[in-house]
């Protein structure tokens, strides 16, 4: 019986420690999300969820032309929008548009954040906005 123990016990230790350095990640990367290589690291901390935000879009704030070693052009369209999230809690948010196309002024878009960056997007119908959401960024 002492050596289940003695098996166990490290084992149990373990996991708390992971558990532990898991948690301080995730409070260093959420208070440091300004640094893009914090970033890039708290991508592999699984206690880091992505946060659902609304918009509507907006003109754009910027334009980017950018080449590939080919030469082939892309283009893409910079925003930076008051969004909000299901609750109502609003935050400054940045994205780029894909496919080399402006976004549809007056639109909803469903952003998914992590760490302040926005990993994805899709259009939504404004009766799929929640209300909470919808009477902040609805102006």
């Amino acid at each position: 019986m002492r050596s289940i123990y003695k098996l166990i016990l490290p084992i149990l230790l373990l996991l708390v420690f992971i558990f532990l350095v898991l948690v301080g990640w995730k409070l260093y990367a959420e208070s440091h999300q300004d640094n893009n290589k914090v970033r890039d690291y708290a991508k592999f901390n699984p206690l880091i969820h992505n946060e659902y935000y609304y918009v509507k879009i907006q003109q754009p704030i910027k334009k980017n032309v950018n080449y590939a070693n080919n030469g082939q052009k892309f283009i893409s369209y910079a925003y930076k929008q008051t969004a909000s999230n299901h609750s109502g809690n609003t935050k400054e948010i940045k994205f780029n548009s894909f496919n080399e196309h402006k976004l549809k002024p007056n639109h909803y878009l469903k952003l998914e954040v992590r760490l302040g960056d926005t990993q994805s997007y899709k259009e939504v119908q404004k009766s799929q906005v929640p209300k909470a959401a919808l009477d902040k960024i609805d102006n």
